[in-house]
């Protein structure tokens, strides 16, 4: 249903997450509460306390709820297939059969002539 090609694995939805978080747009207005080595840089922490989590510490849990902005945002990736409405054959009248009959000089007697009119119609309607 989701035109998915192969079976899906717990770890690739988390990849998923992870390019869309890795591709939201910065919010100023909202701190995000992340620790970063720039954080650790102005608190004067090492790299090695960066590393080992001591920053983490004194800055606590994450502010922001990452996956509501995630799912505002719809970050679509430039490799993601197209996906276009499907196609759905309308019935012919008998006034279109016609004009395609005038417009290509063909006999109206012969039915099997009737159904390949038809077909040519909905072919052009689905090239437009």
């Amino acid at each position: 249903m989701a035109g998915i090609l192969v079976d899906l694995i717990s770890h690739d939805v988390r990849r998923g997450a992870f390019r869309d978080l890795a591709n939201i747009k910065a919010s100023s207005a909202l701190p995000v509460g992340v620790t970063t080595k720039e954080v650790a840089r102005v608190t004067r922490h090492s790299s090695g306390s960066y590393l080992k989590g001591t920053t983490d510490k004194y800055v606590g849990d994450v502010e922001q709820d990452t996956y509501t902005t995630r799912a505002e945002q719809m970050f679509l990736s430039r490799k993601a297939p197209a996906i276009r409405n499907k196609y759905k054959k309308r019935r012919l009248t008998a006034g279109e059969i016609a004009t395609y009959y005038a417009e290509n000089n063909i006999d109206p007697a012969s039915k099997n002539r009737r159904q390949r009119a038809g077909e040519a119609i909905h072919r052009e309607r689905k090239m437009d």
